[in-house]
């Protein structure tokens, strides 16, 4: 399977949880992985025109998310896509979240292409990874005495 095809249906998989702090605390990371990679492309404005409107898009059907100011910077927008999140039911905010990020690759397809699209998923996807292997190398906490 082509890494283009790949990433965006294991990005989708990755969020499936039944905790909504997990559901949150993943989308967050996943949307700060992103912008990072897209960002220096499109620029902050661009990355968040787009991001914007794929919440508006989302909010036809989860009308809680059009909460998200749209002239806010990336790093607000994502702590309060988070709160949202949280608050919801693990099933609700999944839906949400997937939903969410369905859309902004697609539209992301549109406006740069497969290949830039795809890459853009797969170094934010490689940063998600290097990110969790990090914290898994880290030594358990050990119980006080």
């Amino acid at each position: 399977m082509a890494a283009e095809k790949y990433y965006p249906q294991a990005v989708l998989i990755w969020l499936e949880t039944n905790q909504p702090v997990l559901v949150s605390r993943r989308s967050m990371q996943l949307w700060r992985a992103v912008h990072q990679q897209l960002a220096p492309i499109v620029g902050d404005n661009g990355f968040m025109a787009l991001f914007c409107r794929c919440v508006d898009l989302c909010g036809v059907r989860f009308t809680w998310l059009r909460n998200t100011p749209a002239r806010s910077s990336a790093t607000h927008a994502f702590d309060l896509l988070g709160t949202q999140l949280a608050e919801r039911s693990a099933e609700e905010g999944l839906a949400a979240s997937r939903k969410l990020f369905s859309l902004f690759y697609e539209l992301l397809l549109l406006l740069v292409g497969e290949s830039l699209a795809a890459g853009v998923i797969d170094a934010a996807w490689r940063d998600r990874l290097q990110h969790q292997r990090m914290y898994s190398a880290l030594p358990a906490p050990t119980k006080p005495a």
